[in-house]
């Protein structure tokens, strides 16, 4: 299926502002880049790009409204718009790329993320086997090592757990892999429930461990003693009391998605229902841990 590649340069300081905003608007999938071309899909843990110009590309489906992007963008990113560039490409020539930078990464010494075309570097330890595609979550970005970190330093040893905003479903993969006994996935994309079934089937996981679902699918007064919830801090603000209704009590909520200065708004949003035990920040990035009265 051939999609749409729209490239807006824009200063290293602004590109994963940038690109979070082109994910509200409906991106597929991303890509940073410097003024040489040298391809960062997402920073490993505390590296930081060296070069001040950047590029961010979004992938979108081939009958994407672009006419509305380009009307939010001439508000939000005038200056990157006049200098945006917009072109039709293939499925293949998407994926070829991916193959090509995409590499292992350590969340920690326990548990790995590997594209299945490399060698696991230790097999001895948890790994996910993933690679790039067309939903959000490969493992590379700060926001969801955020959360990977908590669960290999948490394992959810027995626990049911939900996981909303699944994307890839590398959180729901990484639990299950971890000890957890059930993962409900949910996701607003259809195209990340199909991602989450291919990732799981590859990494060795059967239908009876996981339910993936859009969220209207979920039982409204369905509870789990963890709940995972990677997106933006807009939606986890407008539905904190959604998702708070979901943790179990003694139960934990993991948020991220968060940039630094809006953390103080989401810890706001939550306090009436739950207590905070946990803040962890990453290049610019913040996990918010949760605690439901027992």
């Amino acid at each position: 299926m051939p999609y749409i590649q729209l490239t807006l340069p824009c200063s290293i300081h602004e590109a994963e502002a940038l690109g979070t905003h082109l994910h509200t608007l409906g991106a597929l999938a991303l890509t940073y880049e410097d003024a040489a071309d040298e391809a960062i899909f997402e920073p490993t843990p505390g590296e930081i790009p060296l070069w001040e110009q950047a590029k961010v590309i979004a992938l979108f489906p081939e009958d994407h409204d672009i006419l509305a992007v380009f009307v939010d963008l001439a508000t939000t990113y005038p200056d990157a718009l006049s200098h945006q560039q917009l072109q039709r490409i293939e499925d293949e020539d998407w994926e070829r790329k991916c193959l090509v930078d995409f590499k292992p990464i350590a969340i920690t010494d326990s548990l790995w993320i590997c594209p299945s075309w490399l060698e696991v570097p230790h097999p001895e330890v948890t790994h996910i086997i993933l690679d790039p595609g067309l939903a959000f979550g490969t493992g590379t970005h700060a926001t969801t090592q955020l959360c990977l970190r908590y669960l290999a330093e948490h394992p959810p040893v027995g626990l049911k757990v939900l996981d909303i905003g699944c994307g890839s479903g590398i959180l729901s993969i990484a639990a299950l892999k971890l000890g957890a006994s059930y993962a409900y996935a949910t996701d607003i994309h259809e195209q990340a429930l199909l991602a989450f079934v291919q990732n799981a089937t590859v990494n060795g996981l059967i239908s009876t461990q996981y339910q993936v679902s859009l969220p209207e699918a979920l039982p409204k007064d369905m509870t789990c003693p963890l709940i995972l919830a990677n997106i933006l801090a807009a939606p986890l603000i407008e539905n904190a009391a959604v998702f708070a209704a979901h943790v179990a009590p003694g139960g934990h909520l993991v948020l991220s998605g968060i940039l630094s200065e809006q953390a103080q708004a989401v810890i706001d949003a939550y306090t009436p229902w739950l207590r905070l035990i946990e803040q962890q920040t990453q290049d610019g990035w913040v996990r918010l841990v949760f605690s439901m009265p027992s």
